[in-house]
């Protein structure tokens, strides 16, 4: 859907000025875009031009700087909106995780790494007891294989709970050999 005249407006998550570069440097060069204009107080970035193709720009700044973005004005086409509810309608758990982190700059890159995994809404990371919560609407196992190809640590599922009730959303994860892998158990 491309954007005759009009501002688009897209919601993403800048605390810095690097950050709201990085996007700036995402967007610049891109057709139809004129002007970016970033707000980090705000989260917001604002693109202006004649002929901005609205869902190319969402998806690249997904694909290259938060896949969180979210679109605020002007609405997209039905069908996009419909695909957007059916990857909001996937439950939202929280998964805790036990992850060895020796110092803060593992908790730094965990930290970052899982942010970026499609769904994490929060990660919580606790260096003393080496776990790592994580809330979202994320399957444990993806999540687990998503850590380990991406900081190449070993993570094992403490506990998986959604509306604060322990549940076994995974096929396999409960055996002998892990007794202690949930509370509930």
């Amino acid at each position: 859907m491309t954007n005759k005249g009009k501002d688009v407006k897209i919601k993403v998550n800048m605390h810095c000025e690097g950050c709201a570069d990085t996007v700036r440097n995402c967007l610049r060069g891109f057709d139809g875009v004129e002007e970016i204009v970033t707000d980090t107080e705000k989260h917001e970035v604002i693109v202006k031009g004649e002929s901005v193709d609205i869902v190319e720009v969402l998806e690249r700044l997904r694909k290259k700087f938060n896949k969180n973005a979210e679109l605020i004005s002007p609405e997209l086409p039905k069908a996009k909106k419909e695909e957007e509810k059916k990857k909001e309608e996937i439950p939202v758990k929280t998964v805790v995780l036990k992850i060895f982190m020796h110092c803060e700059g593992c908790v730094r890159d965990i930290k970052k790494s899982i942010y970026q995994m499609e769904g994490v809404l929060s990660v919580k990371p606790d260096m003393a007891g080496g776990t790592v919560a994580v809330k979202g609407a994320v399957e444990p196992p993806k999540l687990m294989e998503y850590i380990k190809k991406k900081t190449g640590k070993q993570a094992e599922i403490v506990k998986c709970c959604m509306n604060n009730l322990c549940c076994h959303c995974w096929e396999n994860a409960f055996n002998d050999e892990n007794v202690h892998s949930c509370s509930a158990m």
